[in-house]
């Protein structure tokens, strides 16, 4: 059996848009039995609670007419663990969750607080994670997403001896194709504490991947189908509009990941699907960033986040690293910070959220 694992979807466009974009049915063009997929906006949101009433800077609703079509292009199960299904408070959520429901299936609907994980197939669990450092909308109750406070103690529960777990991870910085030192260390926890698979979503860019054991670990899908704002340059944009479609083979017994393609999507969502000659997604640059010692992994990372800032953050390279050794680097910053800037504190530039 093959399962097919796309990233962030948002379709946020008028329908004529959405009916009309060419879209391939996911199961052909991919050979695959099964498909799941990121559900990132909520459904109906402006009903709920008028924009402008949040401290959000993106808040995503859709027309609940787009999901028919989503089902039509092959979608059978998907996650609400990201940090736009409470975009619009609890009420919304819910009624995006139980929206999702009457269409896909209540067993084919995960990443809350109330169902975190589902079985996708006999022997085969699925969690989704929200973690903090992506700025959910906290709901509280049980229509809040499924939110990793801790690096540690997360997936347990969800491990059982006669299932294999796949994670999929709502984590990371936006528009960033490195991968963060806290997400790597992170993928390894996961890993070590039971995961059989482990797949990044929500930077909107395409990350790369790497084996920890016997498990694999896509950082980031990117954006299936993702409305792109347009204050970024067309370089970025580009990226913005570019996934990574990761294909599994299940057993019945193991998991594992056999091809990835490459999607890409124009302004009026017309998608094309291309087969990747590497297993493991990404280029040269994020390639080496996962064959190199912990320390220079960090450097990368640094310099890819903050070259739209033209400069390089010295508290983000040090944040990877950790022991005695990480904690002097990081007060000799700070000393060094505060004898050259006064009494201001040293920050990262903001980034937008989502």
């Amino acid at each position: 059996m093959r399962i097919a694992f796309l990233g962030d979807i948002n379709l946020e466009t008028d329908l004529a848009t959405w009916e009309a974009a060419d879209v391939p049915d996911f199961h052909e063009a991919l050979g695959v039995d099964l498909v799941v997929g990121n559900f990132e906006s909520t459904i109906d949101g402006e009903k709920f609670e008028p924009r402008g009433r949040t401290d959000k800077m993106v808040q995503i609703s859709v027309d609940p007419r787009v999901i028919d079509k989503l089902r039509r292009c092959g979608v059978d199960v998907v996650s609400v663990a990201n940090n736009h299904v409470t975009d619009f408070e609890a009420e919304a959520a819910r009624h995006t969750i139980e929206t999702l429901q009457a269409a896909f299936g209540e067993d084919r609907v995960f990443g809350w607080v109330a169902q975190p994980s589902i079985e996708l197939v006999p022997g085969l669990r699925v969690v989704g994670i929200v973690y903090p450092e992506t700025m959910p909308r906290r709901v509280e109750g049980e229509w809040d997403a499924f939110v990793g406070e801790e690096d540690e103690g997360v997936v347990p529960r969800f491990v059982r001896p006669d299932e294999k777990l796949v994670v999929y991870a709502h984590w990371g910085w936006e528009v960033v194709m490195a991968t963060s030192p806290v997400v790597r260390r992170r993928a390894r926890t996961l890993v070590r504490e039971g995961a059989a698979q482990v797949i990044g979503l929500h930077t909107h860019v395409t990350g790369g991947g790497e084996d920890i054991g016997e498990a694999t670990v896509l950082y980031s899908l990117g954006n299936l189908l993702f409305r792109v704002f347009p204050s970024y340059n067309d370089r970025m944009i580009d990226r913005l509009r570019r996934s990574t479609v990761a294909v599994y083979d299940w057993d019945g017994t193991n998991i594992r990941l056999v091809e990835t393609w490459t999607g890409h999507f124009d302004e009026r969502f017309n998608l094309t699907l291309t087969k990747n000659r590497r297993r493991l997604p990404g280029g040269p640059a994020v390639r080496l960033q996962h064959a190199v010692p912990d320390a220079l992994a960090a450097v990368i990372y640094a310099y890819s986040r903050h070259t739209r800032w033209f400069r390089i953050s010295v508290a983000t390279v040090v944040e990877g690293v950790e022991g005695p050794f990480g904690e002097r680097t990081k007060r000799l910053v700070t000393r060094t910070g505060r004898r050259l800037l006064g009494s201001r504190p040293i920050r990262d530039a903001a980034e937008p959220s989502d």
